[in-house]
Parts: C-alpha cells; sequence; structure tokens
C-alpha cells in the first residue's frame, strides 16, 4: 500500500518540449499502473500523439478544449516512432506561473 503524499507543482521538475510543459507524477514509481501528469499548452499545441497502447487513457481538461490533429500520419504500436518528430527526452526546466494560470 503507498502512502499519500502532497507534492507541489512549483517545486517540482517540469520538462517542455513541442508537446507542452509536463510534470510526470509516476517518475518516482509510487503508481506503477497509472501515468499521472500536469501538462500545460499553448492553443492549438499538441500534447500526444496518438497512436495503438495496450492501456486504457483518460484526459481531464481543466480549462480550454481537445482539439484533432494529434495523430501520427500511419499507425504504430512504437511510441518511440509516433514522437519521432518532438525533442525526445523533453529538457527539464525550471517551473514557470503560467504553466498554472
Amino acid at each position: 500500500m503507498t502512502d499519500w503524499f502532497v507534492r507541489n507543482a512549483r517545486a517540482a521538475r517540469w520538462k517542455e518540449n513541442e508537446l507542452g510543459a509536463t510534470y510526470e507524477f509516476e517518475e518516482d514509481d509510487r503508481f506503477p499502473h497509472v501515468g499521472i501528469n500536469l501538462t500545460s499548452l499553448e492553443p492549438g499545441q499538441p500534447m500526444t500523439m496518438y497512436h495503438r497502447e495496450g492501456a486504457r487513457e483518460g484526459f481531464l481538461i481543466l480549462r480550454g478544449e481537445c482539439l484533432h490533429g494529434a495523430g501520427v500520419a500511419r499507425e504504430t504500436p512504437y511510441s518511440k516512432e509516433a514522437y519521432a518528430r518532438f525533442t525526445r527526452p523533453a529538457p527539464e526546466v525550471p517551473f514557470g506561473e503560467e504553466f498554472l494560470t
């Protein structure tokens, strides 16, 4: 059983590339079967590239709306192929107040 914990998003290590600024909670292995991330996007910026995976995904949008256009040109089960045009891994950046506004 995992103990409860509190994480301050302003003090966290964020990463930023063409897919937005992201804080990945699962980097410390507390949630081995669940991926929990905070992502801040600019209008029209994709967050992810949809590709075939064996697990279910869900998104909670706090502000704004989801738009189509985040699909891969050719269906693939390989995330490395789906994300080939983006800077990976995303470089670490200091927290920016615009991430949570």
